[in-house]
């Protein structure tokens, strides 16, 4: 009775460790061609997450390279013209722990 119950409790735990789906990053953008000072909204369809950040990377001396969000959708204005790197982690876990997606797409201000 007793190695039924191990092997019983051993078959438990390996389904439900091996149920967790990896986490899979995903970034809708509303416009990824647009002029100085036009709002671009940022949306989050990730899968099996908690917690995300989006961060930017555009030309030397853009404010935009120092902001960053959490959010699932927000909206981020441009104000230095030049081709901008948008990536967006994806983590498993609340604060921005576990398993960790990327998804990186540009957008260009002109």
């Amino acid at each position: 009775m007793h190695k039924k119950f191990i092997l019983l409790f051993s078959l438990i735990s390996i389904l439900a460790f091996s149920c967790k789906k990896r986490p899979t990053a995903c970034m809708e953008i509303s416009e990824t061609s647009v002029s100085v000072g036009t709002p671009i909204t940022f949306t989050s369809c990730s899968k099996n997450t908690l917690s995300q950040a989006w961060f930017f990377s555009g030309p030397a001396g853009a404010p935009e390279n120092s902001e960053a969000s959490a959010d699932l959708e927000f909206t981020q204005t441009f104000s230095v013209p030049g081709t901008y790197e948008v990536r967006l982690y994806a983590y498993r876990e609340f604060s921005f722990t576990g398993e960790l997606s990327i998804s990186i797409q540009e957008i260009v201000i002109f």
